[in-house]
């Protein structure tokens, strides 16, 4: 992003962040929320809880300031914090709940976390951050170096390394880390662990923007549904192919999708899927388009394309490949959640505490 006069105004104006350090009830508003949600890493909070503790609050700043100061109601500044012009909570209803909850949104995170690293820092380590960033350059360097002889010199230099790693330990000599490195390492962990927490909750605020304004253009369209799903998926190409498994085989098709029954037993249904990705397949597909704004194929043209016939067998380790890697999807994104829920626990707890949440998940490799 350039840091250019007129896209500093506009962000002036606009960004949540910016308007939160900006207000006039700045102190109250940050102090409050980052001791309630960021200190003790609380997600999110029923309204009876957060209007008693912002009561509390407003309690003892009039004692200090006179009655005079912050003259609203506790609920009358949650929501005024919550509205689309400040944009400082998300308030919202939970499934099965009838009390409002309210949650931080990225942009207060993001001015929270800014505020406090203005505060000077007793202690300051650069060691471990040092040391993370030689690890990063080194694997940016292996990982695009195309010449076997290096990678294998190396790997044969890592294997030696470890080598004499295990030799030094067997013999008594084991290297441990000092008070001070512990120290800086943890504070490493944690600030990291924050910002982790900080993206995950970015990606969500990102996905209900996406799902408001998806419904929000469902509710006031009225051309085709057929335009609709265009103009929501940006899609507007061919060749987008998957295979109907048997849990969706008396589904009811989409007229703008064209359903394939395999008749000829020498060809796969997944790797003819995969075929129809493929630029050679792509290619063709296109060639017999009508060539449309919105342009489909008919049934008539698929005949025209011409699919290579593979060897069953190599057929089938295709059909492996995407099943295996569909697995693997589904693990990562559950070691995802898990890593989530770790490093929230690391936080609130300790390091122990969220290892030992990742191991009783099968989350450790």
């Amino acid at each position: 992003m350039s840091l250019d006069h007129s896209t500093l105004t506009a962000l002036r104006q606009q960004h949540p962040a910016w308007r939160l350090l900006a207000a006039e009830h700045a102190p109250l508003v940050a102090s409050f929320l980052h001791r309630v949600f960021i200190t003790p890493n609380v997600r999110e909070m029923a309204q009876a809880n957060l209007v008693e503790a912002l009561e509390d609050t407003l309690f003892g700043l009039r004692e200090r300031l006179g009655d005079g100061a912050y003259p609203k109601a506790a609920h009358e500044y949650l929501n005024d914090w919550a509205a689309n012009d400040k944009g400082w909570l998300r308030k919202y209803y939970p499934p099965g709940s009838d009390e409002p909850h309210f949650d931080l949104t990225p942009a207060t995170e993001r001015a929270l976390s800014w505020l406090v690293g203005l505060s000077e820092r007793a202690f300051v380590g650069t060691e471990s951050r040092l040391l993370t960033l030689f690890e990063l350059l080194k694997q940016m360097s292996m990982g695009s170096e195309t010449d076997v002889d290096a990678r294998l010199a190396e790997l044969r230099q890592r294997r030696d390394e470890i080598d004499a790693e295990i030799l030094k330990v067997q013999g008594g000599d084991m290297s441990l880390l000092d008070d001070t490195a512990v120290k800086e390492r943890f504070q490493q962990f944690t600030g990291l662990a924050r910002e982790l927490l900080t993206d995950f909750r970015e990606a969500e605020h990102n996905f209900r923007t996406l799902d408001r304004r998806v419904r929000e253009r469902i509710a006031l369209w009225d051309g085709a549904k057929g335009a609709l799903l265009e103009q929501i998926t940006r899609s507007g190409s061919l060749a987008i192919s998957a295979v109907v498994e048997k849990l969706w085989d008396m589904a009811l098709i989409s007229s703008h999708l064209i359903r394939l029954r395999i008749v000829d037993k020498r060809i796969n249904p997944y790797f003819l899927a995969l075929f129809f990705m493929t630029l050679p397949g792509k290619m063709q597909i296109q060639k017999w388009s009508n060539g449309g704004v919105q342009p489909e194929i008919s049934q008539p043209a698929l005949k025209a394309i011409v699919v290579p016939i593979l060897a069953m067998a190599a057929q089938l380790k295709i059909r492996d490949l995407i099943l295996n890697a569909r697995k693997l999807r589904a693990r990562s994104n559950g070691l995802l959640e898990a890593a989530k829920r770790a490093a929230e626990i690391a936080i609130k707890q300790d390091k122990a505490a969220g290892i030992a949440y990742l191991a009783r998940e099968g989350a450790l490799l």
